[in-house]
């Protein structure tokens, strides 16, 4: 891949709890077995652990980073399973784990859960897109060989619609984090989770392992939970060779030290170390392959949502259905122009100390909310107003069938123009197996570009 598509953001989750939005509760009866969805089966009650007294750790790693590969041979060396919650659109991307990887981590015990396709806050889509972002994903990772029943919300962000997606795509939990005591806060929090969870679509956890946290603060959590008996999910996301590979990474050499303390505790029979899977117990529902809206869909006219960039929220970081796509060196500030080419809005980027890289105004990259569809086969024909001081060009991504966004194609280059005018461009033929487009006129030196009024229409087959 020639480019990197989005920006995969982390959220550095230091409060005690998670608050969900208003009506996030579980409504009552909500652990009884009900009927699922065409395609997903029965939702059946976790079995209860009423007769188990050792407590139980969890131990999760979270974003699914290449380094997981490492973290689960580290639990290996030490007889330890856990569960890795991997976000399938990026799966294969350099920086995250492989199908190969994948496949690799669950034949040594540890348990797949699931992260959605893109790692998106399910509480600022709607239900639709929460549903196809989290069936989606399930489905993916089956298809990787991968027996999924756990999911854990990406930031932790949750609400009702998150968790009836949860729900309705098959899974049996989902973790938050927050809502359970320990060294950054929450004292007034039970000191673990019960080992039958009241929600189960909201299993509370510790807040998550940061890079200054020590071998002390994680056997805390462990001794809190010998002391008071239950459940303590412990939550990971990078693994470094050395600390500080990010705020929330911790070095192979931590990891490992707490695994052998972990290995001991075992096997004196003070902890059990069991995966989400082990401890809800739930029975694997089918898998949902169809059956949900599917969104934006193919249209004579233009495909693009919001094409004036007219509905930017007041304080919002882009106008809805848009997101900024960036990479390379550079300063980049992105805003909503002083000088609008039409209407109230237009969307302005300034480079400063360009080295490489290019940035551009783009629709979501998500997989039907906002983003347009794409016809194999077919070709576009591309057109935005702007206005710039430097050469631009278009920058096409393509969407394939698992819900995976890359790079595509890039227009010949337009020239600056001081007063706003346009640039159009037809695309080659989309190939088969791609089923989304997002398209920008991107900047890539040192300037200025403010740009409006983008179209994006069926040219026909070719």
């Amino acid at each position: 891949m020639t480019q990197l598509v989005g920006t995969l953001a982390v959220a550095l989750l230091s409060l005690c709890v998670f608050v969900p939005s208003a009506a996030a509760a579980p409504a009552a009866g909500a652990n009884a077995a009900e009927a699922g969805p065409s395609g997903v089966g029965q939702q059946i009650a976790p079995a209860p652990h009423t007769s188990k007294k050792t407590p139980v750790i969890t131990l999760g790693f979270d974003d699914g980073t290449a380094d997981h590969r490492t973290a689960a041979s580290i639990l290996d060396d030490y007889d330890l399973e856990g569960t890795f919650f991997v976000q399938s659109g990026l799966v294969g991307v350099p920086g995250y784990l492989t199908q190969s990887d994948v496949k690799w981590i669950q034949a040594r015990g540890n348990e797949i859960g699931s992260h959605t396709v893109n790692h998106i806050d399910l509480t600022s889509v709607s239900k639709a897109e929460a549903v196809r972002e989290i069936c989606m994903d399930r489905l993916n990772l089956y298809k990787m060989g991968a027996k999924v029943t756990s999911f854990a919300y990406p930031y932790a962000a949750y609400d009702a619609d998150a968790q009836a997606a949860v729900k309705e795509c098959g899974f049996n939990s989902a973790r938050i984090l927050g809502g359970v005591k320990s060294q950054v806060g929450c004292d007034d929090c039970p000191p673990t989770e019960s080992l039958r969870p009241t929600d189960p679509y909201a299993i509370r956890a510790p807040a998550q392992v940061e890079s200054d946290w020590t071998l002390d603060d994680l056997v805390a959590l462990v001794e809190q939970a010998k002391s008071a008996g239950g459940w303590m999910p412990i939550t990971f996301h990078r693994v470094c060779l050395e600390a500080g590979c990010s705020p929330i990474g911790v070095s192979e050499q931590l990891l490992a030290d707490f695994a052998a303390y972990l290995e001991e505790e075992e096997e004196r029979n003070r902890i059990d170390v069991e995966t989400f899977d082990d401890v809800v117990e739930g029975s694997r529902k089918s898998i949902r392959k169809s059956g949900w809206d599917i969104g934006q869909a193919v249209t004579s006219g233009n495909g693009v949502v919001n094409p004036g960039l007219e509905t930017w929220g007041e304080g919002a970081a882009s106008a809805s259905c848009w997101e900024l796509d960036t990479w390379g060196s550079a300063e980049v500030a992105a805003s909503l122009s002083p000088t609008p080419i039409a209407g109230a809005s237009s969307a302005q980027v300034d480079l400063a100390a360009y080295a490489d890289g290019a940035t551009a105004w783009m629709q979501k990259h998500d997989l039907g909310e906002c983003a347009p569809a794409a016809e194999p086969g077919s070709a576009y024909d591309l057109s935005v107003q702007y206005s710039s001081d430097t050469y631009v060009q278009f920058v096409v991504h393509l969407r394939n069938s698992s819900g995976t966004w890359q790079y595509w194609d890039s227009s010949p280059w337009f020239d600056a123009s001081e007063s706003p005018t346009s640039a159009t461009w037809r695309t080659q033929a989309v190939p088969a197996g791609f089923t989304g487009i997002s398209y920008g006129l991107s900047i890539f030196s040192n300037g200025t570009l403010v740009t409006d009024e983008y179209s994006m229409v069926t040219a026909g087959s070719v």
